[in-house]
């Protein structure tokens, strides 16, 4: 049997600096981003030296920007012609379900730039 192609990837993303490792809430790394893998823990110096190493304050969109996000993955989706299941753009992150016949890396990545 060949590979499985997906229906479609759960992307998300957060803005620059407003979910650290080390925060209560658990984060992911590359090599904890896959579903069910065990988040990093919370781990408060972790969090300080993260946030301590930002070089600009942390990013949070208001509705203005909210909109503008919403605007230009859909944008994105449309050029690159991805079906776009699903898509919520929060104060501090966004999540989109979208099928590309692409590596979810590269999704996500064109989603960012």
């Amino acid at each position: 049997m060949g590979q499985r192609i997906p229906e479609a990837y759960l992307l998300t993303s957060t803005t620059y600096g407003s979910w650290l490792h080390g925060d209560e809430r658990g984060s992911v790394d590359d090599e904890r981003n896959e579903f069910a893998t065990l988040r990093i823990m919370p781990f408060p110096l972790l969090k300080t030296v993260r946030g301590n190493a930002l070089v600009q304050p942390p990013m949070y969109f208001n509705a203005k920007l909210i909109r503008v996000v919403d605007s230009a993955i859909k944008e994105v989706c449309a050029f690159r012609e991805w079906l776009l299941h699903a898509l919520s753009v929060r104060t501090n992150h966004f999540h989109a379900v979208v099928f590309g016949a692409v590596e979810p890396e590269r999704i996500l990545g064109d989603f960012k730039r």
